[in-house]
């Protein structure tokens, strides 16, 4: 029995394409500087790297100032997947072709792939995406619960998270507005598209409680599921369904907010905060002397770096992480701390070259890893 692609695709040559889709939220365009709207881009990941960062091979998808990411991907949705195959002209092949396109990766910031993977957010109790870490405050201030957030959580799964959407819009039938943030803050699942719905259905059951007796709340509690039935199909972002992604593991880590502008800018405020403006010129002359030879980085700017200390961008700390521990003799760590401030630099500085790296020396190890990890 032929395979059912090439009944579909009747001698003519099939392609699947890797896809990585991002959307992000922009606050202005050319006409107006004040604009808020959101844009959706896609890359084809069977191109080389080299080329995925060039500005040629970024499709622009969708922009709207009203339709959120979800909103927007959810669209983006009915033209991807392994069933939905498209016709093309090959102009090298010089012949008709049908290709498909498959999401494998959705890149975004730290609050829009929270958003993505219908999380609550990252200043909730439940605060990781991809596990179940945390919980109420009480309880993460006692011994055991101080102790769990170091250990690895329960992982998230998409099922789980579709699951916990649909239990949402079932208890809105209620219309206990109260119960839904309760499920929300003990699950950390909080889908944007289905809030508007779960609105909707909480405000029609207390119309409906309103005018009825007590004996047949069963029925409007049904009654409403047969009315969310009837709606349009996207009731929930449907990313956590999507064949080959798990959005909870397939939305890469941003290490710019996480590391660089997290330990990294704290670790250099307490740093600089103790110093005078003698070892502060001092920091800068050692700095500015630093020779980059073997770093990716351009010559260090240390006058800068230190005159505009407390505004510095991602690049200066990705430099400050390499080259500053060389530069922090004992008459720049008087204070205190300064034994501590000594050690966590060199962990920073050990860390970061793990973290950033430009090359991959050994592919088929890097292969391999990526094959057993989870």
């Amino acid at each position: 029995m032929p395979h059912p692609v090439r009944l579909k695709a009747q001698g003519r040559p099939t392609f699947t394409l890797g896809l990585m889709s991002w959307a992000d939220d922009v606050s202005g365009n050319r006409s107006k500087q004040y604009n808020a709207h959101t844009n959706v881009y896609a890359v084809n990941l069977n191109l080389p790297h080299c080329k995925l960062q060039q500005e040629y091979f970024v499709r622009f998808s969708s922009t709207s100032p009203t339709a959120g990411a979800l909103e927007q991907l959810d669209g983006f949705a009915e033209d991807v997947g392994p069933d939905r195959w498209h016709e093309a002209y090959d102009c090298v092949l010089q012949q008709e072709i049908l290709f498909r396109l498959i999401v494998r990766v959705e890149a975004a910031d730290n609050p829009q792939q929270s958003e993505l993977c219908s999380h609550i957010g990252l200043n909730r109790n439940k605060f990781c995406r991809k596990c179940h870490v945390g919980g109420p405050a009480k309880d993460m201030e006692t011994h055991i619960g101080h102790q769990s957030l170091y250990e690895e959580g329960k992982a998230r799964s998409a099922g789980e998270t579709v699951e916990e959407i649909i239990s949402q819009l079932v208890a809105a039938t209620h219309g206990n507005e109260q119960h839904i943030e309760t499920m929300q803050t003990t699950s950390g699942i909080k889908d944007p598209i289905a809030q508007f719905w779960i609105q909707q259905l909480i405000q029609k059951a207390r119309k409906a409680r309103q005018a009825v007796k007590n004996e047949i709340i069963n029925k409007i509690e049904k009654d409403l599921i047969k009315w969310l039935t009837e709606q349009p199909p996207h009731r929930y972002s449907t990313l956590p369904e999507h064949s080959g992604l798990d959005v909870h593991w397939d939305t890469i880590v941003e290490l710019l907010h996480t590391y660089l502008l997290g330990v990294d800018k704290y670790l250099w405020h307490a740093s600089h905060t103790a110093w005078n403006d003698s070892q502060r010129q001092m920091m800068a002359t050692r700095l500015q002397s630093s020779s980059v030879d073997g770093l990716s980085i351009y010559p260090v700017q240390g006058n800068y770096l230190v005159k505009y200390r407390n505004n510095l961008i991602g690049k200066h700390f990705k430099a400050l992480q390499q080259v500053g521990v060389f530069h922090l003799h004992p008459d720049l760590l008087e204070n205190e701390h300064g034994g501590l401030l000594l050690e966590l630099w060199k962990a920073t500085g050990e860390l970061g070259a793990l973290l950033f790296y430009h090359s991959i020396d050994d592919m088929s190890t890097y292969v391999m890893n990526g094959l057993t990890s989870p």
